[in-house]
Order: structure tokens, then sequence, then C-alpha cells
């Protein structure tokens, strides 16, 4: 079994995902699902034609899967990115009330 086809989805994505950038500014979130089926299905016609894989069912299989994983991939990543600012500007936000308390001798604290 050949590992190419890997590379063959990653070339796919860029060039799709670069040409549909040109075309529009953004794309809703509700169509990337159904971007990834084009790209893993024209990944597995190259993959299939040009003899990687000899079965275009095994073909259009495992490229689909390598689409769809290397988006929950970049989707888990996103959201990892994106909840750990969240956390950061929580503790910063946490951390400005503490110190406030900290200033204050009438705080509640103290008494």
């Amino acid at each position: 079994m050949s590992y190419s086809y890997v590379i063959i989805v990653v070339i796919v994505s860029y060039i799709l995902k670069a040409f549909a950038k040109l075309k529009w500014d953004k794309i809703p979130v509700k169509y990337v699902p159904l971007g990834n089926v084009i790209i893993g299905f024209a990944s597995a016609l190259i993959c299939y034609f040009t003899k990687i894989e000899s079965s275009l069912l095994d073909a259009i299989t495992l490229c689909l899967v390598a689409t769809m994983g290397s988006d929950g991939i970049s989707s888990i990543y996103n959201s990892i990115q994106k909840d750990s600012e969240e956390i950061k500007n929580e503790i910063l936000k946490n951390n400005v009330d503490i110190n406030k308390n900290n200033q204050n001798p009438n705080s509640q604290d103290n008494k």
C-alpha cells in the first residue's frame, strides 16, 4: 500500500481551497464537509487513474477518510487554540480582580 495518496489529498486540498479563497471571500461553515467530500473524490480519481490504487472503491475510501480526518484534526486544533485564548483571558481577568481586592484595604477579607 502506498502513502502517496496522502500527498495527492494535500495537493488537491491546497489547490481547491486556494481557488475557493480567490473566488469567494468567506465560505460558510456548513459547506466545509461538502468541500471535503469534493476534495476526497477528486483525490480518489487522481489516485485511481494514476494507478496508485488499483481499486476505485479503495481509492475513494482512503481519500475520503484522509480528507475527513485532516479536517477533524484541524477543527480540534482550532478549537484548542480558541479555548486556550478564552482561558488565558479569563485568568488575566481574574488576576486583575484579585489584585484589585488585595490593593483595597477595606475589602471583605480584611474586615
